[in-house]
């Protein structure tokens, strides 16, 4: 530890109230209090890594029952009105405040709930990255109410920031300034971490280079803006945060500005500062993820002038987030300025090793922002003309980088959160044809995800923001050899808000559906339209919709009948049960489901037994037939088409829950290479997999010289 970290931290600590300072003496002594001790006992390790609450213990209503085969007991609501509820994560994050009403432009990421706190919002948004590089995640986000605010996050060395793009100068800004914002150099950045002289950088690579750290930050790492009068980390961070309030001056002054040589120059200034910020980041070894969401993907999309900016964003500043041991990824592949090139340190190329690391993730979230997967692909890799003449040729080695760009809402990245989330509440998961028959296993869980999570168009696909808050909501489990359940899934489903629940239903009826999912016990007609604060005719509008689905299911109760809810219906093919939950109507209920068209025809059925509904009667009438095209069906039927992820979700074969109904959708993972590796086979240059879905592709072999 060094020396200055007890004093910067300890008067935190007892402003928290975990410590006692005893100023008595000629020097300073300090003890834990009684909550401090508490504090160490149940949430650090021998390691001295921090555990959240969530994960260490069980909340105190959540019990196991003492049946053989038992399960943790996850209780009801008392209301389950929006209103009564704390504000969602998406509410809570786009209130940002407006800094010209005193909000800070850079604020800390917490959240609205127990479970939805400062660490909840940090798994929650987190969740959006699936691996270094570049990830694309369909997601309806809230616009933010001021768009100058970004946040920051840091858990166990990973740093996330979230902005909303404003166009290619506001975005860079915004980045910037968060990385380099007062709030991270006092917390992130900070001595302890560096080393006053900046000698902690790299795992302390300065003991074993004959070199001074801020040769290798200058020459290696390429940071910016830092002479040899920066070398001790508080000359430094004054230097930094007079260039980045400089900077962000100039963003509010040339944003609208028709000064195109101003503007160019400072988008060359805002690139190298948030370069810098990353490589020294990584240096220190945080990893950082940027999270820029675009709330309006459908304009974007349509107007070629703002898509040409957002990929023009994509091109010139993903790949300058790249780093190999101690040296710039980018200066060492496509920089081409002779008196940048000067300035660099000796480096060799390891032919075992020849591939960058990056510095940063990032994840371009909003609706429909997965339909921009080639878009982004080819704008990063038009950067293969741009790699440096003397490397193109031959003459100069340099390693290769490599930017995945992914799908953050595939089958493949739910199952692993799933799996991780798991794990890490320490369930055992099972999988099919293992040796845990019997068990529920991960594909049947996944599907449920994707059932109740999918749209219309995309039912093979499922927020991962939404899974990782269900996740969250699953309790620890405090027993041995415990698998995770559907019942378990189904309870973190239920704790989504309503609006995220099976979204092609009109909203009444989710709310409807909630309201039982949130029920200990089967409710009836006037205690589910009081709960859930609905009218009775939207009551008698949805109820039987659901109730054609087995999603709720009616019971007899001291001659009422009440309702209970069931996100994975006993029909399905992956449950494991032969009859329904409850006691559904014999004359339309669904007694018999081994084809989709089963459960369509006595879906159909009910319907038209509840509902003044002539052309689905027709259709009903004429019957489904083997080989019929159930698609085209439900097409047709509004109160069919709306279902058509639940039904695809539990019916489709499993090779297709990663490609889609089509069978044709994209790769969800691939991988753009610029450079060449080492070795024989330098004169072509390929994609290369970066999962077992991952798209090979030629690569130009014919590289064009550099540009300015």
């Amino acid at each position: 530890m060094q020396a200055g970290t007890v004093g910067r931290y300890i008067l935190d600590l007892e402003e928290l109230g975990l410590v006692d300072i005893d100023r008595r003496g000629q020097y300073n002594s300090a003890s834990l209090t009684g909550l401090g001790q508490v504090a160490v006992e149940q949430y650090v390790t021998t390691d001295y890594r921090v555990i959240h609450p969530t994960q260490s213990t069980l909340e105190t209503h959540l019990t196991p029952t003492p049946q053989p085969q038992a399960s943790t007991v996850y209780p009801a609501r008392s209301d389950t009105r929006e209103g009564d509820q704390p504000g969602t994560a998406e509410d809570w994050i786009a209130a940002t405040g407006s800094p010209s009403e005193g909000a800070d432009y850079v604020q800390w990421l917490d959240g609205p709930s127990g479970v939805l706190d400062a660490w909840g919002m940090h798994q929650r948004y987190l969740a959006g990255r699936r691996d270094r590089g570049v990830t694309l995640v369909d997601d309806r986000i809230e616009r933010f109410e001021d768009g100058r605010v970004s946040y920051l996050s840091c858990f166990d060395d990973d740093l996330f920031v979230a902005t909303q793009w404003g166009g290619p100068l506001p975005t860079l800004g915004r980045i910037a300034g968060a990385l380099l914002s007062d709030k991270a150099l006092s917390k992130i950045l900070t001595p302890s971490r560096l080393g006053n002289q900046f000698e902690e950088i790299n795992d302390a690579v300065v003991e074993q280079l004959d070199r001074e750290a801020g040769e290798i930050i200058r020459r290696g790492h390429q940071i910016g803006w830092f002479s040899e009068d920066e070398e001790d980390y508080d000359g430094w961070r004054e230097r930094i945060g007079s260039v980045r309030s400089l900077c962000l001056q100039q963003v509010g002054e040339l944003t609208n500005s028709d000064d195109v040589e101003a503007r160019t120059e400072l988008l060359r200034d805002l690139h190298g500062l948030v370069a810098s910020a990353t490589q020294l980041y990584y240096a220190a070894g945080v990893d950082v993820t940027i999270n820029v969401r675009v709330p309006d993907t459908g304009m974007l999309i349509s107007d070629e002038r703002r898509l040409d900016d957002f990929l023009g964003f994509a091109r010139y500043t993903i790949p300058k987030q790249s780093v190999y041991g101690i040296h710039s990824g980018y200066r060492m592949l496509l920089e081409d300025r002779p008196e940048k090139l000067k300035r660099r340190l000796p480096y060799e190329v390891d032919d075992a090793d020849s591939t960058m690391h990056l510095t940063a993730s990032w994840v371009f979230s909003g609706p429909t922002m997965i339909d921009l997967h080639d878009d982004i692909e080819d704008a990063i890799e038009m950067e293969t003309n741009e790699i440096r003449e003397a490397i193109a040729n031959g003459q100069e080695s340099a390693p290769v980088m490599e930017i995945p760009v992914q799908i953050g809402n595939s089958y493949s990245a739910i199952r692993n959160h799933v799996e991780d989330y798991a794990s890490a509440k320490n369930y055992q998961v099972a999988h099919q044809e293992d040796i845990h028959e019997g068990k529920q296993d991960l594909e049947r869980l996944v599907r449920l995800f994707l059932r109740v999570l999918g749209t219309e168009d995309r039912p093979h696909r499922a927020c991962p923001h939404d899974v990782a808050e269900a996740m969250l909501h699953v309790a620890q489990s405090s027993r041995n050899y415990d698998f995770i359940t559907v019942r378990d899934i189904s309870y973190g489903l239920s704790n989504l808000p309503t609006k995220r629940l099976l979204p092609e239903l009109p909203p009444t009826a989710t709310k409807l559906l909630k309201t039982l999912l949130d029920a200990d016990d089967p409710m009836g007609r006037s205690e589910i339209i009081d709960t859930a604060d609905i009218s009775e005719s939207s009551y008698d509008r949805y109820i039987n919709e659901l109730a054609a689905w087995d999603i709720i299911e009616p019971r007899e109760i001291e001659g009422h009948r009440r309702w209970e809810a069931h996100l994975e219906p006993w029909w399905t093919p992956q449950s494991d049960r032969d009859e329904p939950f409850a006691d559904p109507d014999p004359d339309t209920g669904i007694l018999y489901a081994e084809f989709p068209r089963d459960v369509a025809s006595a879906v159909m059925c009910h319907l038209i037994t509840h509902y003044d509904l002539p052309d689905l009667e027709t259709a009903y009438l004429e019957g489904i037939q083997p080989g019929d095209d159930i698609k085209a069906l439900f097409d047709d039927h509004d109160r069919l088409r709306r279902w058509r992820p639940f039904l695809w979700g539990a019916f489709a074969d499993s090779d297709k829950l990663e490609r889609g109904p089509s069978g044709t959708a994209a790769s969800d993972s691939t991988v753009v290479r610029l450079g060449q590796s080492p070795g024989p086979d330098t004169a072509q240059s390929s994609f290369q997999d970066v999962s077992e879905t991952a798209t090979q592709r030629d690569r130009l072999s014919q590289p064009s010289p550099g540009l300015d």
